[in-house]
């Protein structure tokens, strides 16, 4: 059973599978937007909703606000995951990452 815990002064997120460190999510909050800088989980451990589960504690902890991320304009799974908890495309964002690859803005209000 996966289990989440908080580390508020680090301002992430740490989920656990059978005792041992599974993935997080880092994030920065400034009251009234969340930016959610990113989201992993080992890859051996994707696709059994533990990012599910860390994004369901993430809006639960912090309610009220905008959320808002960068991803991958080729991460379908991500994309759908964020979809799926009510995140819409608003802009490309043109070579966001290191090696020029673009990333969609999203946003969920």
């Amino acid at each position: 059973m996966a289990r989440v815990k908080y580390f508020q002064k680090n301002k992430s997120l740490l989920i656990f599978q059978e005792g041992q460190p599974a993935g997080y999510v880092r994030y920065l909050d400034s009251g009234y937007e969340l930016n959610i800088e990113m989201i992993f989980i080992r890859k051996s451990l994707r696709r059994q909703g533990l990012g599910q589960l860390l994004l369901t504690e993430l809006l639960r902890r912090f309610t009220g606000r905008q959320y808002i991320l960068e991803v991958r304009i080729n991460n379908t799974p991500a994309i759908e995951l964020y979809k799926k908890n009510g995140f819409k495309l608003n802009r490309v964002r043109k070579e966001y990452y290191k090696d020029g690859q673009n990333a969609w803005e999203m946003i969920q209000r």
